[in-house]
């Protein structure tokens, strides 16, 4: 969770755009943590990006990594 921890204090201080280039950073360096992808997706939401959730959620079902889905209504 320490992969987090500087994105959640951005988070918490609302400042979503930086939490948002920390996030993709840091997922550069980690490409299959889906506890990050869901952080992105939050936080994208709180940026009103909902069509940016929708892709971003879509492509990670299509990943061959992924052992769970995401349901996902509307």
């Amino acid at each position: 969770m320490t992969r987090n921890k500087v994105c959640q204090h951005l988070i918490d201080n609302r400042e979503y755009n930086k939490a948002l280039e920390s996030i993709e950073n840091t997922i550069k360096s980690y490409e299959n943590d889906d506890i990050l992808t869901i952080v992105k997706a939050i936080v994208l939401c709180y940026l009103n990006k909902y069509e940016n959730v929708l892709v971003l959620l879509n492509d990670e079902l299509k990943l061959p990594h992924n052992k769970d889905q995401i349901l996902i209504l509307s």
